[in-house]
């Protein structure tokens, strides 16, 4: 499902994936920057599941994606009343990747 308002100039979209049928709203020209991105996500979901073992926390239900060009993400664990950034980076190879 659609995250955000159409695009203006300065906002890009953003698509919030709770289901495989909410990659279809994505552009299929968009698509497979979309699914590698998804895929850094789950690797970072893993991880933190792993790292965090047996700490009760609350993990993200959904995967935002933003069609910015950024290729950024971030991942933050909530534990109890704490905030955790646990993950930051931007992904590499989309060097030539065409908007």
């Amino acid at each position: 499902m659609k995250d955000s308002k159409p695009a203006s100039p300065t906002t890009a979209p953003a698509y919030r994936i709770t289901t495989v049928r909410d990659f279809l709203q994505v552009p299929s020209d968009r698509m497979a920057v979309c699914l590698q991105e998804f895929a850094v996500w789950l690797q970072a979901d893993k991880s933190m599941r792993a790292l965090f073992d047996g700490i009760p926390m609350k993990m993200p239900k959904a995967f935002v994606w933003v069609d910015d060009g950024q290729h950024h993400f971030e991942a933050t664990v909530v534990a109890g009343p704490e905030r955790i950034p646990v993950i930051s980076g931007t992904i590499k190879g989309f060097e030539n990747e065409r908007r």
